[in-house]
């Protein structure tokens, strides 16, 4: 049984989980425990959801002691996504949700996917499972260390814009490895204590990494 599984939207989003993760437990020696899920890579919301309510899912709950689901945000904030999704980034009154109350309904939404394959699944798993919500996604846990002002949009612009150690030339794509080099700041503790000052939803996932025991 591995340690850990990830489930994320991208290959560069499960990149920097597992860099965090590294990091965080930095006295284990996680090298052969990390295992990216779903085996086909393949991304995107509606790819995951229909993962979390699939067998797959609850056979691969079985054999990790802990289930990292990664999902970004920014799905929300396209009116055509959010009603398909089903969660929108503002309120009933049209005012938009702070970073901790989206956090919570985009986990109330991943809950409700992973019961609507099985009913009660998560209230039994729930110990193995942790959400990594990220707002907007995981290059804004990038931008909190690498650029001065925190910022939760366009992150993906505001590192392209910004210069970044080694002459790095950041990439969406995987093939570039910028994911990869730009993460393993998160191979050192404190800056994963840094980053989490600055970043309200990595934050919210750091806590729960504090409630693992390995």
């Amino acid at each position: 049984m591995k340690k850990f599984g990830i489930v994320g939207e991208g290959y560069t989003d499960k990149v920097v989980i597992r860099n965090i993760l590294h990091g965080f437990f930095i006295e284990q020696d996680l090298e052969d425990e990390i295992n990216p899920l779903p085996e086909n890579d393949k991304g995107g919301w509606n790819i995951i959801c229909d993962y979390l309510a699939s067998r797959d899912f609850r056979s691969d709950v079985s054999n990790h002691e802990i289930l990292i689901l990664q999902i970004d945000t920014d799905i929300t904030t396209k009116d055509e996504d959010s009603i398909k999704f089903g969660v929108s980034h503002r309120d009933e009154h049209g005012v938009e949700l702070t970073v901790e109350e989206l956090f919570g309904k985009v986990k109330d939404k991943l809950i409700s996917e992973i019961n609507s394959g099985k009913s009660g699944f998560y209230e039994l798993y729930a110990d193995k499972v942790i959400f990594a919500i990220s707002v907007h996604c995981t290059d804004c846990w990038l931008v909190a260390y690498y650029v001065d002002d925190t910022v939760i949009d366009n992150c993906a612009e505001e590192l392209r814009k910004t210069k970044l150690p080694n002459n790095i030339q950041f990439s969406k794509s995987k093939k570039s490895g910028c994911h990869e080099k730009l993460s393993t700041v998160f191979l050192e503790r404190q800056n994963i204590e840094l980053v989490a000052q600055k970043s309200p939803s990595f934050h919210l996932f750091i806590q729960q990494l504090q409630t693992i025991t390995l």
